[in-house]
């Protein structure tokens, strides 16, 4: 489902209070927003959509321009904090942009199930969204976001940036001297960790009862994985009752894909199987 948005940014504080800024510094500044707005709707729901920024005016006094995003997805209004409405602590690029103050990510985990990622920032673990993790590490939004904000904030004099709705409520505000924690960095986050829990069809191409480790399946599409037994009902059952199994029997399981990414390359891929949900075979012959 898309949507039509009309919202303002504006460009205040002594250094635009004659209502003018310089060219450049709005050109790119709107071509940037152009671009923040069609890459992260991309980046969130694929290719496939078709965002489009229009200019309608701009306001007396700062520097306001209005501005309308049409056919933009409703979660990609949220992530950039176009609307609200968003559950957790942190809904926003925004937001999390505030929090973290410039500091490099040491760590994301992410839960692709839920949707919900946690960032280790120093001392402190912060929830924000899937979407919004997206556009954090993004090399490409912080690029944008660092025309938008941080550029015209170098001034001499007073400065600060405001996107504001359609009503006029502020949905966000950067003064000059909070301007660095929107600045571009080369190193986003040290270490990105994403599990996500599928249902699949395998069959078992090597397996030890005795240890939860020494265990490979074969997936749909024939490619072998080594993966770790954590079920340990299905454990305690075919070792009780004794019972066997074909390799060309289909099992039904939940499978546990666990990838970690550093500085953008994924540097490990683990397995596991959380559950053994069904065992495809003649009733006589059936685990489970």
């Amino acid at each position: 489902m898309t949507n039509q948005t009309e919202f303002s940014i504006v460009y205040g504080g002594d250094a635009y209070s004659h209502n003018q800024i310089d060219a450049r510094i709005l050109g790119n500044a709107l071509s940037s927003l152009a671009t923040l707005i069609e890459h992260s709707d991309k980046l969130l729901n694929g290719e496939g959509v078709s965002p489009k920024l229009t200019v309608k005016a701009h306001k007396e006094g700062s520097f306001e321009v209005i501005c309308e995003a049409i056919g933009i997805s409703m979660n990609t209004l949220e992530a950039l904090g176009l609307t609200t409405g968003a559950a957790t602590a942190i809904g926003s690029i925004w937001a999390a942009l505030e929090i973290i103050k410039g500091k490099k990510i040491a760590e994301i985990n992410t839960d692709k199930s839920s949707g919900i990622s946690k960032l280790i920032v120093g001392n402190k673990e912060l929830e924000c969204t899937e979407d919004v993790k997206k556009l954090l590490t993004s090399q490409a939004i912080r690029k944008e976001i660092d025309q938008l904000v941080y550029k015209p904030l170098q001034t001499e004099k007073s400065s600060l940036f405001k996107l504001k709705s359609d009503n006029q409520e502020i949905l966000t505000e950067v003064e000059k001297d909070s301007a660095k924690s929107f600045k571009r960095k080369n190193v986003l986050v040290q270490k990105d960790i994403e599990t996500e829990t599928r249902e699949v069809n395998i069959h078992f191409a090597k397996v030890n009862f005795s240890s939860v480790r020494g265990w490979s399946i074969i997936l749909p599409d024939g490619e072998h994985i080594t993966v770790a037994m954590n079920d340990e009902n299905f454990l305690e059952r075919v070792n009780t009752n004794q019972m066997r199994f074909s390799k060309d029997d289909l099992f039904v399981v939940s499978l546990r894909i666990e990838t970690v990414k550093e500085e953008d390359a994924i540097t490990k891929t683990t397995y596991s199987i959380d559950k053994v949900i069904r065992h495809r075979a003649a009733k006589e012959r059936r685990i489970i």
